[in-house]
């Protein structure tokens, strides 16, 4: 049996495809196509060209990894030290970063069963914003932010990022152009230590006027080494109304930049890694899981 997960995708970029099988062994058969060129040591391999994979127990809560794969090795998936005979699993697997997936099956035993995972869970939520957010720092795909806050409130995640300087400008013409659907919550990147600053005050609070169309609340977050108190009061003046209708909160995850935290959570002082990934996923978890309590809640 053959699994084509691509079948019903509109991009090929970011993605995240689920199924559920009883299959003790598989393999993975996929390409990638348009691999960024250039000297990445902040990203591991799989997350530039591979995938991450993932497994859970039929109504199990949490996520297990199983492990990175690329073409250039054996992509083989052996479950026989996890997985008793005929017991049904689910897996979870997320796309490259750095390149695009052109093909992407899943080949199983004869004898086995095997079922795409369709998304239709209730709570969505929007990523958006620039290089921190598209994931690069990352050594795998399993540990950005958005991935981790998907798994663990079991949302579906879209993301829209940016790796260039002028994401914000870039965020702004692509929300611009198309059609959403509605999200329960909206999480946005609003400024990097490469961004040029003017962009913020052009771009900022017309892309945060075009979110509320469709995101029923927003979260503004950013993390820079250095930021200087002028940045910061500038950024909160440009929020202001925003924050006081109670529909928008400004994160402020700076510190993961300091003398006690940029080690452990930081590569080069620009890049975040893993490390800081969890730490940004931490900082946003209970404002998002409060967001959303608040919008249940307002709806009785």
């Amino acid at each position: 049996m053959i699994l084509n997960l691509l079948s019903d995708k509109k991009s090929s970029t970011h993605q995240v495809f689920k199924f559920k099988t009883n299959a003790r062994v598989f393999k993975i058969n996929f390409d990638v196509e348009n691999i960024a060129r250039g000297y990445f040591p902040h990203v591991g391999l799989s997350a530039q060209e591979g995938l991450m994979v993932l497994y859970r127990n039929i109504d199990g809560k949490t996520w297990y990894n199983v492990d990175a794969y690329t073409t250039r090795y054996d992509t083989s998936v052996n479950m026989t030290h996890i997985i008793n005979e005929g017991e049904e699993y689910e897996v979870l697997i997320y796309g490259p970063i750095l390149s695009n997936l052109s093909k992407l099956e899943i080949a199983l035993p004869e004898n086995t069963t095997g079922t795409i995972i369709r998304d239709d869970n209730e709570l969505n939520i929007l990523i958006a914003g620039g290089m921190y957010s598209y994931g690069m720092g990352c050594t795998t795909t399993s540990l950005m932010f958005s991935n981790i806050l998907g798994r663990k409130t079991n949302a579906n995640i879209d993301n829209i990022s940016f790796v260039e300087n002028d994401f914000l400008k870039r965020t702004y013409e692509y929300l611009k152009r198309e059609n959403f659907p509605k999200y329960n919550v909206g999480i946005i990147e609003v400024d990097n230590y490469s961004q040029d600053k003017s962009l913020l005050n052009e771009y900022l609070i017309k892309t945060i006027n075009i979110m509320k169309g469709f995101c029923n609340r927003i979260i503004c977050w950013y993390s820079i080494s250095n930021y200087t108190e002028e940045q910061k009061k500038n950024l909160e003046k440009l929020l202001k109304n925003e924050i006081s209708s109670n529909n928008l909160e400004l994160l402020d995850i700076s510190f993961i930049f300091n003398s006690e935290n940029k080690d452990l959570c930081t590569f080069s002082d620009k890049f975040i890694n893993d490390t800081g990934n969890i730490m940004i996923y931490k900082e946003m978890e209970e404002i998002v899981v409060d967001m959303i309590m608040e919008e249940i809640l307002g709806s009785f």
